[in-house]
């Protein structure tokens, strides 16, 4: 299969709605290629891991009796550190 990290958001969820790929699967791929480069560039502030972990999980049990969220439901994002995301 095609590395995961490199589907766009179109293919991904394709994927998924064909259930070829979970949300599972996707979201680890992307914290497996996160952990190998992340040290050399820095680009994250902060890995939410577990918390992504919690909501890959919910999406594939959602994707797995037919009932995802839309399109967007099981891909990963990332938020610019400069914008609030609690509180």
């Amino acid at each position: 299969m095609t590395d995961l990290t490199n589907l766009t958001i179109v293919e991904a969820s394709r994927l998924m709605d064909a259930h070829q790929v979970t949300a599972t699967e996707l979201l680890e791929a992307h914290l497996d290629r996160i952990a190998a480069t992340d040290g050399a560039i820095n680009s994250y502030v902060l890995v939410t891991t577990e918390s992504a972990r919690r909501e890959a999980q919910a999406s594939t049990a959602r994707a797995s009796s037919g009932q995802r969220l839309g399109p967007l439901d099981g891909i990963p994002m990332a938020v610019k550190d400069l914008y609030d995301t609690a509180g």
